[in-house]
C-alpha cells in the first residue's frame, strides 16, 4: 500500500514511547496507543495497512498522536516502524503485534464417583454333614456308657446259651458262669463225650469183631 503522509507543524523532534507492543491479541481484535511527539513530527509515515495514525491535540510543546491497530486474523504478525520526519532529524518507532488463537482453559475432570461399599454377608452357619451327626451322637453315648460303667462295679453281657445277663467279677477279673443255664451245659457236655467214646469205640470194636470171627469159623473147619 502507498505511504500515508499526515502533515503536522514541527521544530524539534522526540518521541514517547520509543516502540509499542501490542502483545498477542485475540483473532478479529483491535488496539489503540498513544505516542506523544516533542518538536514535531512534519511528516508521519507508515507502511502497513493494519496501521492508522490520526492527531489527537496539538501544543506548543508536544504534539500526541493516536495510533490504531485494525483487526487481524489468526497467525498474522505485525512488525512495522511508522518514521516520525522533523525539519532536521527523524524518528522510528517499532510497532508489533500478534493475532494467536486463544486456549480456553482446559475443564477440570470430574472427581470420579467413589464406589460405595458392598454390604458385608452375615456369617452362614454351617450345617453339619450327616456322617459328622453320627460321629457326634456315637461320642456322646460313648461318653454316657464310660461315665455309666464307672459307676457301675461290674459290666454284663448276654449268656451265648439262653441269653440271660451274666456278671463280671472286678476282683476276678472273669466272667460269672450263667446260674440259668449251668446244669443244661454239664449235661449237655457228658452226653457229648458219652457219645464221642461210643463212636469211636464203634469204630475200634468192627475190627475185634471180625477177627473174633475169623477164629470161630476156622475151628469149625
Amino acid at each position: 500500500m502507498d505511504a500515508e503522509e499526515v502533515s503536522i507543524r514541527a521544530t524539534s523532534l522526540s518521541v514517547e514511547p520509543q516502540g509499542i507492543d501490542f502483545g498477542n491479541l485475540k483473532p478479529g481484535d483491535g488496539a489503540n496507543a498513544t505516542l506523544r511527539v516533542s518538536g514535531g513530527p512534519g511528516q508521519v509515515i507508515v507502511h502497513s495497512d493494519r496501521l492508522r495514525v490520526t492527531p489527537i491535540s496539538f501544543g506548543s510543546e508536544s504534539t500526541e498522536l493516536q495510533l490504531t491497530l485494525l483487526s487481524g486474523s489468526v497467525g498474522e504478525l505485525i512488525w512495522d516502524d511508522i518514521l516520525l520526519q522533523g525539519d532536521a532529524a527523524e524518528l522510528k518507532v517499532l510497532v508489533t503485534a500478534r493475532w494467536e488463537e486463544v486456549i480456553g482453559p482446559k475443564p477440570e475432570p470430574k472427581p470420579m464417583p467413589q464406589p460405595e461399599p458392598e454390604p458385608v454377608p452375615e456369617p452362614i452357619p454351617v450345617k453339619p454333614l450327616p456322617v459328622e451327626k453320627d460321629k457326634e451322637r456315637q461320642k456322646a453315648k460313648a461318653g454316657l456308657s464310660r461315665n455309666k460303667i464307672g459307676e457301675r462295679t461290674f459290666k454284663g453281657r448276654a449268656c451265648p446259651w439262653c441269653g440271660k445277663n451274666i456278671r463280671y467279677d472286678t476282683n476276678s477279673q472273669s466272667w460269672k458262669p450263667c446260674g440259668t443255664c449251668k446244669g443244661a451245659r454239664i449235661v449237655v457236655s457228658v452226653i457229648l463225650c458219652i457219645s464221642r467214646e461210643f463212636y469211636l469205640g464203634a469204630r475200634e470194636l468192627g475190627p475185634s469183631v471180625r477177627e473174633i470171627w475169623g477164629i470161630l469159623v476156622g475151628k469149625e473147619k
